[in-house]
Parts: structure tokens; C-alpha cells; sequence
């Protein structure tokens, strides 16, 4: 396939946002590396002439990161360089004619550019920069600064040593692209050769670009060396963090057991109690129960008064009795006079009581002395008062 400058705006000219025809022309592009610089002048030259229409920019902007992506995955650098370059202008030129939705698809590249670190910081403040001009609230500086998300401090020797990496990145390919080059041209090309005094700058060139290319190599190996040893550093501290972590974890998987347990207690203690409760509740709706007093003060008291008063109702009983006595005494005294009479008179009554009554026995003196007791109703009352 041949190159040349109408072939490729012609390929522009047919280009659409249509992933297969990106794809396409992409590989074309990138076939013909050696036509590198041409191809991304003539590109920067099609997407900011004012005759190309507004819906293409975004086509020919999505093709720009193909090959840029491409050449980073295939190392031909030689792009890289050229585009990085040639972005910041004509970014400046294009961003603020564009819709904002399609500036959002612009700067989103950007984003992906910034996060799979296709170029190297310098280029993307550029890059950031040329699409601050379409905004007034924000610095130029600014949105590139906002972009990058804090990293934590124990990954700062990293981010350096990567940063190092990616600006020997952009310096090697340039170096080697012009160190090819000019190899090529005095040793691939044996029918053209230079004069001898050119042939010898030019051997001396290569010389300087050779040195410069190791120098910069042997950087490379030591950054990427130092990089190692910072991984080595993180890895050994993250081992040990690890060994503390499971100690950690086996210690509180003791106590989770020991909550887990005191748990399971309590709940079978709590439920056992509202079991007892519920059946002291039934038995107690069941049953009436009496209300209690408490006496034990007066209990105590009377039991202390008891031998008193059971001497002083002794002492009442026995005067009781002795006058009582008497008064019988008297009263048989005085019945003595007339026991002939009472005698006769009885008689009589019992013979006609012989007549009319069942029989009853007779009594003595001492029965009398007792029937007249029981019959006296002072007396039966007084000795029942002393019976109590």
C-alpha cells in the first residue's frame, strides 16, 4: 500500500464514528510509521481547517486515540511523540467551537490518556490546559491538578519512580526514532550513500545519540530496579500487616465465642424466668389470697403479759370462791332451823310427785348444797363467768 498525503485525506474524508472504520484507517496509519510526522501534520491540519465539518472533529479525534492507544501497545513511539505535540494546539483551536456534549467525549480521551498513562505528565498539563480555555470558572492548571485523586503516601515513591519511567519513555523514543533513522540511511542504503566528511558527522551523530540512548537506558534500569525494591518494601510490610491482622482475627474469634456463649445464656436464663412468672400468674388468678397482718409486735407482747394475768385470774377465781362459800355457809345456817319443815314439806311434795312424775332419786344434804347451786341462777352465772 502506498503513502501519500492525498491518500490519507481521502481516508479523513470517508471517516465516520463507526468503530470498523477507525479501525481500519488506524492500521493504515500505523503501517506507514516511517510517514509518522507527515501523517499527524496532515491530521492536525484537516481536524482544525474550518472547512471540515463540525460532526467530523469527533470521528477524526476517536481515530487520533486508536492510533495513539495502538502505538502504545505496539511500542511505536514514534507517534506518541508526534501527537503530543500536536494535541495542545490544536485543542486550543477546536475545544471552544465545539458542542458541549461533544467537548464532554473530548475530555473523557483525556481522562483515559491520563489514567493508562499514555503520555507523560508534562503532556497532559498541555493537553489540560489547551481545553481550559472554554472555561472561565477554572484555571488552567487547576483542572489538571483536580484530575489526579489523592494517592496515599506510602505509594508516592512509586508514582515517582513511574513518572521517571513514562518521561524516559517519551526521550527514548524520540532518540531512537532519530538513531534509526540515521542507521538506516548509512548502512541500510548502500547505493546512496552521503560524501565521506557528511557520512562522518553523521557516524559521529549516532555516536552521541548511542551514548545518550544508553545513558538513558541504564536509568531506565534503575528506576525500574528502585521500583522493585519500593514493591519488595510494600510487599514485606503487607506480610507483616497480615500476620498481624490474623492474630488480630484469631483473638476476637475467642471473644465472639465468649459472646456467642454469654448470649445463649442469658436468653435461656430470661426465658426460663418469663416461664416461671406465666405459671405463678396462672396459680395466683386461681387463688384468693388473704391479706396477713403483722402482729408479731403485739404477739410478743401478749405472750410476755400471760403469766401476770393468769396469776391475777387465779387470784380473782380463789377470792371468787371464798366469798362465795361464805355466802352458802350462811345460806345453810340459816336452812338448818327449818330443815324439819323443808323435810315435811319435801315429803309432801314427793309423795305427790310419786303420783304424778317418773321416778327420781333422792338427794343428801351435800346433793342439796350442789342442786342449789346449779338452780341459783346468780350462782350458775357467777361460776360461769369463773369458768371462763
Amino acid at each position: 500500500m502506498s503513502y501519500s498525503q492525498e491518500i490519507l485525506v481521502n481516508k479523513f474524508r470517508s471517516l465516520d464514528e463507526t468503530q470498523a472504520t477507525i479501525i481500519s484507517i488506524s492500521e493504515w496509519v500505523l503501517f506507514h510509521q516511517k510517514s509518522s510526522l507527515q501523517s499527524v501534520k496532515t491530521w492536525s491540519n484537516y481536524i482544525s481547517s474550518p472547512k471540515t465539518s463540525p460532526r467530523q472533529k469527533l470521528p477524526l479525534f476517536y481515530l487520533c486515540n486508536e492510533v495513539i492507544q495502538k502505538s502504545k501497545a505496539t511500542r511505536k513511539f514514534e507517534f506518541l511523540k508526534h501527537f503530543g505535540d500536536a494535541l495542545p494546539g490544536v485543542l486550543s483551536k477546536i475545544y471552544p467551537t465545539l458542542d458541549p456534549t461533544v467537548q464532554n467525549k473530548f475530555k473523557r480521551v483525556i481522562d483515559i490518556w491520563k489514567d493508562r498513562a499514555i503520555f507523560n505528565e508534562s503532556v497532559l498539563k498541555n493537553l489540560y490546559k489547551s481545553i481550559d480555555s472554554s472555561s472561565g470558572n477554572v484555571s488552567k492548571s487547576d483542572r489538571f491538578n483536580n484530575s489526579i485523586p489523592d494517592m496515599a503516601p506510602e505509594l508516592l515513591p512509586l508514582s515517582n519512580d513511574f513518572n521517571k519511567i513514562s518521561q524516559l519513555k517519551s526521550i527514548i523514543s524520540a532518540d531512537s526514532l532519530k538513531f534509526e533513522n540515521i542507521y538506516n540511511e548509512l548502512f541500510e542504503n548502500e547505493y546512496n550513500l552521503p560524501a565521506p566528511d557528511i557520512y562522518l558527522q553523521k557516524l559521529s551523530t549516532l555516536q552521541k545519540l548511542d551514548d545518550k540512548l544508553n545513558l538513558s537506558f541504564k536509568n531506565y534500569v534503575d528506576i525500574r530496579l528502585n521500583l522493585i525494591n519500593e514493591l519488595s518494601k510494600i510487599i514485606d510490610i503487607q506480610k507483616g500487616l497480615i500476620n498481624n491482622d490474623k492474630s488480630k482475627m484469631e483473638s476476637m474469634s475467642s471473644k465472639r465465642k465468649q459472646i456467642n456463649e454469654k448470649k445463649a445464656e442469658l436468653e435461656e436464663y430470661i426465658h426460663t424466668a418469663d416461664d416461671d412468672r406465666n405459671e405463678d400468674g396462672e396459680d395466683e388468678d386461681d387463688e384468693e389470697v388473704a391479706p396477713g397482718y403483722d402482729n408479731s409486735e403485739n404477739d410478743s407482747e401478749d405472750d410476755k403479759d400471760e403469766p401476770a394475768l393468769k396469776k391475777q385470774k387465779t387470784e380473782d377465781k380463789e377470792e371468787i370462791i371464798s366469798k362465795t362459800e361464805n355466802k352458802i355457809d350462811e345460806g345453810i345456817s340459816s336452812d338448818e332451823n327449818n330443815k324439819v319443815d323443808n323435810e315435811n314439806i319435801q315429803k309432801e311434795e314427793f309423795d305427790e310427785d310419786d303420783e304424778n312424775n317418773e321416778y327420781e332419786p333422792a338427794y343428801n344434804s351435800s346433793d342439796n348444797v350442789s342442786k342449789t347451786k346449779v338452780i341459783n341462777p346468780d350462782l350458775a352465772n357467777l361460776l360461769s363467768k369463773l369458768s371462763q
